[in-house]
């Protein structure tokens, strides 16, 4: 499955008990909620029926807003209420993304089903 939408794209695959999503381009919509909405909400279904880890590679993601960001928050909130474990992996060369992903590290203590991890460095 791919995601598109401006300048952002997800491309989806299940990998055994993995659904991996590989996030590229640039989050920079105003209003995010609806497109990602739409495009995630069967993909928390099928993880939290199938038993199965959402991994969220955005190593790649070259920018996000605000707004994508408090999509995040939100989209965590629902594979907490599914019990959907959710790894993210982040760039931590970016200091973009070490500092929104380091804040989203806060939520792991209200969620067990949570990891935000520094991708594995390329080099």
């Amino acid at each position: 499955m791919v995601f598109a939408s401006g300048l952002l794209h997800v491309d989806s695959n299940e990998d055994g008990k993995v659904l991996r999503q590989r996030w590229t381009g640039r989050a920079n919509e105003l209003k995010p909620t609806a497109a990602l909405d739409g495009y995630f909400a069967p993909v928390i279904e099928r993880a939290r029926t199938g038993g199965l880890t959402i991994e969220h590679h955005f190593e790649k993601l070259e920018y996000f807003n605000s707004a994508f960001i408090s999509w995040i928050i939100q989209h965590l909130r629902r594979t907490l209420a599914g019990e959907v474990k959710t790894i993210i992996y982040f760039e931590p060369k970016s200091s973009m993304h070490r500092s929104s992903f380091d804040a989203l590290r806060t939520l792991k203590g209200d969620n067990p089903w949570l990891e935000v991890l520094e991708a594995p460095s390329a080099s």
